[in-house]
């Protein structure tokens, strides 16, 4: 019965840190969270923004889900499989022309396009229910449904091993995310942000009285210097309240004065009159001795939080094929691990597979391939904008019978549009990889690939203004 209550607060948390806006003020309590991140920062220097950890913490903007093409496709930008997904669709393109290789014909010349969409994606969609409302989003149901992911894609055409060519194969498949220890949606993961935030809140709620009392006892000095029309709303406010409620006229008329100070036209006439300066001051005095110790404990437990989801594990299985019409029938079952290292920013993902191959003119074939990803995030998450930029550095071994293992090494940048909310959801994968070429002795290849991706969750959360 706690849980509910728990979530509650959580999303209060996160209500209350990200509504200080970015540049103006816009009314009393905007101007106050404002103000008092301004003085806590003084305080403490090194403590970054909260509302910009905060969207971290319950964003979609997860680095371990894939919204590249699968390592199955043939010109795919990943030789890694990541252990997550976009929580409601995700689009993959790489292209071919793009690349170059030592040969003049192979799996460069293909066009790779793919979609993975959730089974919540799916249930939301048929219900017409809102993906992403906080509420339903962490339900039981909603979890479970999140954590599997249908996969369908194309390749415009197939290179085989002995040089010919396959048209059209088609890439379906499933993951599920069996173990997930960064589930934004999990109370037990917020219990610090949740304990810290009580204090707060109550701080919160004593200096925005405080400060009120002290902008309402100005009000016959600062008067006269607001514009006639604004002073006009404030004294009929007053006047009506002092009308309405004879016998308890002093609060009623707070109460107007309070509510006057929330309408923004009328809260940046008054705090012009009264100076930006003098205002600050008066919040500064309402912290008292205390100061602002609550809300940087508060940071401080949001980003213990943010670190710890960033170094916890996830672990998925997968399973893809490659269908077509003509050759061999590919087959791949794969289970998918993505952990977080010491550094923060830095995420270790593993790919462990059998793979094997039926119907073609060689007949049946078994193998297995064993993949192991870097990836770093080199900005901080104030600075990373909508979608972190991300560096990757990737290996790919693979067996198989009757063949000479194939290795391949990739580095790979994964670039996003900055600072453009709309587009949080789009980024382009550049990756240049160099392999040995298994079916050619002692050849070697060296691919460049472009594409791009989109991840919708994303968008709807930015069109939201989540």
């Amino acid at each position: 019965m706690a849980q509910p209550a728990t979530r509650t607060l959580m999303w209060c948390a996160v209500g209350l840190v990200l509504a200080r806006p970015g540049f103006a003020q816009d009314n009393f309590k905007l101007w106050l969270n404002h103000v008092k991140d301004e003085l806590t920062a003084k305080e403490a220097e090194e403590a970054s923004s909260t509302a910009e950890r905060a969207r971290v913490a319950v964003n979609v903007r997860s680095n371990s889900n894939q919204d590249e093409t699968p390592n199955v496709s043939a010109n795919s930008s990943s030789l890694v499989d990541t252990s997550s997904a976009s929580d409601i669709v995700g689009i993959a393109l790489n292209l071919s022309g793009l690349s170059g290789s030592t040969q003049s014909k192979d799996a460069a010349d293909t066009t790779s396009t793919s979609a993975t969409v959730s089974t919540y994606a799916l249930y939301s969609a048929v219900t017409g229910e809102d993906p992403l409302d906080p509420g339903r989003y962490c339900r039981a149901a909603s979890k479970a449904t999140r954590s599997l992911t249908w996969t369908l894609g194309y390749d415009d055409q197939s290179t085989e091993p002995n040089g010919s060519t396959s048209s059209g194969p088609i890439i379906a498949g499933a993951k599920w995310l069996a173990y997930n220890g960064r589930d934004v949606c999990d109370p037990t993961a917020f219990a610090s942000v949740t304990a810290a935030l009580i204090p707060a809140a109550a701080d919160f709620g004593a200096i925005d009285n405080a400060v009120l009392d002290r902008f309402y006892n100005q009000y016959g000095e600062v008067g006269p210097r607001l514009p006639a029309d604004v002073r006009a709303r404030l004294d009929g406010a007053l006047a009506k309240a002092s009308k309405d409620t004879p016998d308890f006229e002093d609060t009623a008329r707070r109460i107007a004065f309070a509510n006057q100070m929330n309408d923004p036209v009328v809260f940046q006439a008054y705090l012009s009159a009264l100076g930006a300066d003098q205002a600050k001051q008066m919040v500064a005095d309402a912290a008292g001795v205390k100061g602002f110790q609550s809300f940087r404990h508060l940071d401080e437990a949001a980003q213990r939080t943010i670190e710890e989801f960033q170094q916890a594990p996830q672990l998925s299985f997968s399973f893809l094929t490659r269908q077509r019409e003509d050759g061999a029938d590919e087959y791949q079952g794969q289970a998918i691990l993505d952990i977080g290292l010491l550094v923060r920013r830095l995420n270790l993902t593993a790919n462990a597979s059998y793979e094997g191959s039926r119907g073609g003119m060689d007949g049946a074939a078994n193998g297995g391939r064993v993949a192991v990803q870097l990836m770093f995030q080199p900005l901080s998450d104030e600075l990373a904008g909508p979608k972190p930029l991300r560096l990757s550095l990737g290996f790919n071994g693979a067996w198989a019978s009757g063949e000479q293992p194939a290795y391949q090494g990739q580095f790979k940048v994964n670039l996003p549009v900055p600072r453009i909310d709309m587009l949080s959801g789009l980024e382009f994968p550049l990756s240049v990889t160099i392999a040995n070429r298994s079916e050619l002795v002692d050849e070697t290849e060296v691919r460049g690939l472009v594409g791009f991706t989109l991840d919708t969750s994303q968008v709807l959360a930015a069109l939201m203004g989540l």
